[in-house]
């Protein structure tokens, strides 16, 4: 694992391109669109990039997560959402109609998600939750079930129940000699936990704003770990 590193201000994408002009074999992963958009401008100005890919973090992800069936997205999950709910949850939730769903499957999905990124099974298990959040949590584990079983039926997935650890899948790095990461700002504890396997198979190099003492190895910068070192897990906070 390498760190190259920009002062503030500085322009990034002038030190990528210089110091990588051969990039066969490459992964570049942008942080955001915007900063993969721009990548894009420069590659077609000064690079000849026919044998690398270039993608978002997020993209990446997508790419170590296998599976024969599709993942459902937007309002289908929300859809999903719905038909798993049995009588028991729609009078707890007061569901009558499809529309009274969209934001309970926004928190359920916000919810797992999260515990997904941080690598937790079981949120009880590491936050003490008062009676209502405990009841609301104990809803959600059924509905998780219960949408699962709904994907298993229909040939679907859900990112809420394949990007585990136990999950991850490297296949797609077959034949990949780097990976350059440019510009990242934090990585939860799945993703690192992605890179440190992806860097046994490939050169490993992080582009990033800053020094070595608020960005290093631990793949995490410090200031944004102090924002948010006290995760909400969605409804599960402290204003709930």
């Amino acid at each position: 694992m390498e760190f190259r590193y920009r002062e503030f201000g500085e322009n990034i994408f002038e030190q990528l391109f210089f110091e990588q002009k051969a990039s066969q074999n490459t992964i570049f992963i942008f942080a955001d669109d915007m900063d993969k958009n721009r990548g894009i401008e420069w590659f077609s100005k000064y690079m000849q990039f026919s044998n690398c890919q270039i993608t978002t973090f997020s993209e990446f992800k997508e790419l170590l997560f296998f599976s024969h069936f599709p993942l459902l997205r937007e309002e289908k999950r929300v859809i999903g959402f719905y038909k798993s709910l049995d009588r028991e949850s729609r009078e707890f939730f007061r569901v009558s109609e499809y529309f009274d769903t969209i934001d309970i499957a926004a928190n359920f999905f916000s919810l797992f998600s999260e515990l997904n990124e941080a690598v937790i099974g079981d949120l009880g298990s590491i936050v003490e939750l008062r009676k209502q959040q405990k009841e609301m949590y104990e809803m959600f584990k059924k509905i998780y079930l219960n949408y699962s079983s709904f994907l298993e039926k229909n040939g679907f997935t859900d990112t809420v129940v394949l990007h585990k650890k136990e999950n991850i899948d490297y296949r797609n790095l077959d034949g990949i000699e780097k990976l350059i990461f440019i510009n990242p700002m934090s990585f939860s504890k799945l993703e690192r936990e992605i890179i440190r396997g992806a860097e046994k198979l490939c050169q490993t190099l992080f582009y990033v704003y800053g020094s070595e003492e608020c960005y290093g190895e631990e793949l995490v910068s410090k200031e944004f770990e102090l924002k948010c070192r006290h995760g909400s897990y969605a409804l599960f906070k402290d204003e709930f």
